[in-house]
């Protein structure tokens, strides 16, 4: 369980909002992230299709969650035009749809340094690592947990591309 602050998001948010409660919920999942300050904190997001205009980058500490636990209810949609999520710093995302996102390097998820769990990831596409794109060895770590993965689409690993650098 996260340990620091507690931001909210919701489809009838503003990211002019605080974000600190569901009456000030921003609108936007990475109004959420930004708000969220501190390694420890946590971003809540509540059910609705997200359609995104460009990446989700967590650089942070932080765990980033669909409301009910059910990944089938909140969407995170790529719209075909970016990569859903770019995960750095030991973040965690945790019970979401991540769909339709587009990239070179992991169209659904860039894992870098962090975690997913308990998330369906379908219907990305990337050159390589369609669904996801992470580095073996990597030193910090990336984990997959109790994820779904299916009909991603790359040249190279259309789930998973965990890549060796040869």
């Amino acid at each position: 369980e996260a340990s620091g602050d507690t931001y909210y998001v919701a489809p009838g948010g503003n990211d002019g909002y605080g974000g600190t409660s569901w009456d000030q919920a921003k609108q936007t999942i990475q109004a959420g992230v930004d708000a969220a300050v501190n390694d420890g904190d946590e971003v809540v997001v509540s059910n609705g299709t997200y359609t995104l205009t460009g990446v989700i980058t967590i650089s942070k500490a932080i765990t980033v969650r669909g409301l009910t636990g059910n990944y089938a209810d909140v969407i995170v949609d790529g719209d075909a035009t970016c990569k859903c999520f770019t995960i750095n710093a030991g973040a965690v995302v945790s019970s979401l749809t991540v769909t339709n996102g587009n990239s070179d390097y992991g169209g659904g998820v860039r894992l870098n340094f962090g975690a997913i769990s308990n998330c369906f990831i379908v219907g990305n596409r990337g050159i390589e690592g369609g669904g996801v794109f992470t580095f073996n060895g990597s030193p910090t770590g990336a984990v997959v947990r109790e994820c779904t993965i299916v009909s991603n689409t790359a040249s190279f690993g259309g789930g998973i591309e965990v890549y060796n650098g040869s």
